[in-house]
């Protein structure tokens, strides 16, 4: 089996790309990843386009979901965080947030060291309670209690699971590790780069994302309006109170470099949405619709 893979390796090295390479090599590659979450992400999506479950993408967009439901409810609601009525999810909100926020926030906000905060946060989890009247509280509260908890609901993150730069070096090193790839033919794969960029939008575009609680989100392709860069994001419904009806979120969880400007023709890159059409792309790096 490895042999096969080289001799598809060896293509690329060549600047002979094809579809079916990348798709083969991803796909077998998923279970010699390493443990790097792209190559098994990617793989996984390859084989599982209609829908997912499990896996990196699906873990960022569930903590996302999580964090952007408690700040519809309450942050965007003008409504405040009660330490003796808390919601039930409210530890999930806490670790989420506290697992995205980088180093720095933590020791500007708590004047702490991250493994500090950690420990605080653990032990106010562990105190969380329900009440007899199915309130949700923290048992012996302190002030260190009711700072943390003010500090991590205060952050709403929009982090996507990775980026093209990730999914192209973890890529290459699974080849080397698997002796698929010499470690001198590295740069040889570098025009690869930007056509596994794009291969990856086409895999995940309109795949459903399916949560442990029953929401889903679906993926979809874009135009970053910012900068022009192709990206795609998860797309999904809450329901608001505030303005009685339901609110629909689309945040990043992939992120390429490549210019729509150059990858995509007039027609792709004029159309509002892309949510209905369906994609593909070449192995000359363009991202084109399916015809």
């Amino acid at each position: 089996m490895l042999s096969d893979l080289r001799i598809r390796v060896e293509r690329l090295i060549r600047g002979d790309v094809r579809n079916e390479d990348i798709s083969r090599l991803l796909l077998d590659l998923r279970d010699l990843s390493g443990g790097r979450d792209t190559v098994r992400e990617m793989g996984d999506f390859e084989a599982h386009r209609r829908e997912r479950n499990k896996g990196v993408v699906t873990a960022t967009v569930s903590d996302f979901f999580t964090q952007f439901q408690f700040h519809l409810s309450y942050t965007l609601a003008d409504r405040p965080v009660i330490i003796d009525d808390l919601p039930s999810d409210i530890a999930t909100v806490l670790r989420v947030t506290f697992s995205k926020l980088n180093d720095d926030i933590l020791k500007e906000r708590t004047g702490l060291e991250r493994a500090v905060v950690k420990k605080r946060l653990d032990s106010l989890c562990e105190r969380i309670a329900k009440g007899s009247d199915g309130r949700f509280f923290i048992e012996a509260r302190t002030q260190e209690d009711a700072e943390l908890l003010k500090c991590l609901t205060g952050y709403l993150i929009v982090q996507p699971a990775f980026d093209e730069a990730r999914l192209f070096d973890e890529f290459v090193d699974t080849l080397i590790s698997n002796n698929l790839l010499k470690n001198g033919e590295r740069s040889s794969l570098a025009s690869t780069k930007s056509v596994l960029a794009l291969y990856a939008v086409a895999c995940m575009h309109r795949c459903v994302i399916v949560l442990k609680d029953g929401k889903q989100a679906k993926l979809e392709a874009f135009i970053d309006s910012s900068f022009g860069k192709i990206q795609v994001g998860a797309v999904g419904s809450f329901f608001s109170k505030k303005h009685g009806k339901n609110a629909s979120i689309k945040f990043p969880v992939y992120e390429t470099e490549q210019l729509a400007a150059n990858c995509c023709d007039d027609e792709l890159r004029q159309a509002p949405q892309w949510s209905e059409t369906h994609l593909e792309s070449t192995p000359g790096g363009r991202l084109i619709k399916l015809a």
